[in-house]
C-alpha cells in the first residue's frame, strides 16, 4: 500500500489513483464518466460527506471523523484482452483473478504501487465476488500473510458491473445495488481496515 513517513492527524492526504480497465466485451470497457463518478464516491466517503452519515449509531459518535483522505484520478489505462479473470466453481480463486494485474496474462501492470492506488476493473464472473483488496503488509490486526503476494499485486480489483452510482450486480434473480460503495469497502481493506467481525 502507499507509504507515508508519518501520520499527521491534521494533514490532508491525496492519493493518486491509476485505474486499469481490462475488458474483453465492449460492455466491460467503462466510459471515463463512470470512473470519475466512482472517484467522487470515494472522496465523499473518505471525507465523511456521504449523505447517509446521519445513520451512524450513536455509540460511534465519539470516534467518527473525517480522515482527510482525498483520491485524485491520475490515469486511466485501457487494455483489451482475450483472457478471463475468474475461476469456475463455487469458491472463487483470488490468485487466478490476480492475473488481471499482469500484462503477461492479459491484464495490466501496476503503476508505482508505492505512490499510487491501483484499481483494476474487469469481469469477475458470476461467483458473487464484487471486488477484493489486500491490506498493507505486517499489520498486527490481520492474519499473517494477508498482504498481496507481491508488490505488483497491491491494489483493488472491482467487477465492472458495480462501478459508479448506478452499479448493480445480479445473481440468481437477486440484485445488489452497490451505489459505488463496494469500492469504498475494498479501499478500506487496502488501507488496513478489517471486517468488524474479523
Amino acid at each position: 500500500a502507499l507509504q507515508y513517513a508519518q501520520i499527521n492527524r491534521s494533514a490532508n492526504y491525496t492519493v493518486p489513483v491509476a485505474v486499469h480497465i481490462v475488458w474483453k466485451n465492449q460492455s466491460e470497457n467503462l466510459p471515463e464518466c463512470k470512473i470519475i463518478e466512482q472517484i467522487e464516491i470515494l472522496n465523499r466517503a473518505y471525507q465523511r460527506l456521504n449523505p447517509d452519515t446521519f445513520n451512524l449509531r450513536s455509540m460511534f459518535d465519539s470516534i467518527a471523523g473525517n480522515p482527510n483522505i482525498q483520491f485524485r484520478l491520475d490515469t486511466i489505462i485501457r487494455v483489451q484482452t482475450t483472457s478471463d479473470f475468474f475461476s469456475g466453481g463455487i469458491f472463487p480463486d483470488i490468485s487466478f483473478s490476480d492475473r488481471v494485474k499482469h500484462d503477461t496474462s492479459g491484464g495490466s501492470n501496476a503503476i508505482n504501487t508505492a505512490g499510487h492506488l491501483n484499481i483494476w476493473i474487469c469481469n469477475l464472473g458470476s461467483s458473487g465476488i464484487l471486488g477484493y483488496a489486500y491490506p498493507p503488509a505486517g499489520l498486527a490486526h490481520w492474519p499473517a500473510n494477508s498482504n498481496a503476494p507481491s508488490v505488483s499485486d497491491d491494489g483493488v480489483v472491482l467487477d465492472y458491473r458495480i462501478v459508479g452510482a448506478e452499479g448493480a450486480y445480479v445473481q440468481q434473480s437477486t440484485t445488489i445495488n452497490t451505489k459505488g460503495n463496494a469500492a469504498v469497502h475494498e479501499v478500506g481493506h487496502y488501507l488496513g481496515l478489517r471486517h468488524i467481525w474479523g
